[in-house]
């Protein structure tokens, strides 16, 4: 939402960092508590993600439909994450400690 007023309509400087940002050494670093509001382009064009808990079905999906990876339709559970990287066919779990 601070980016992007409306998830359904990417802003043309967001979509050319997203597709061609790299061909420039330019990096988008994105965070997002509800994948489901999230315009599905700006998840299909991340290299790596991080997904912790997500509590609704919708926002699993979500990422599950988009990256094509099963894993993410399950929890990883409390203090647990999946890393995934674009290309892997199943993510890895981690855990956070500390």
């Amino acid at each position: 939402m601070e980016v992007v007023e409306n998830s359904a309509v990417i802003p043309p400087y967001l979509k050319g960092l997203l597709t061609r940002g790299r061909s420039r050494n330019s990096a988008v670093w994105m965070a997002t508590q509800r994948p489901v509001n999230v315009h599905p382009l700006c998840i299909s064009q991340c290299k790596h993600l991080f997904i912790f808990d997500m509590n609704l079905d919708q926002d699993r999906k979500k990422v599950a439909d988009v990256t094509g990876v099963a894993d993410f339709l399950n929890r990883p559970g409390w203090h647990n994450f999946w890393y995934w990287f674009q290309g892997m066919q199943s993510a890895i779990k981690g855990r956070l400690e500390g």
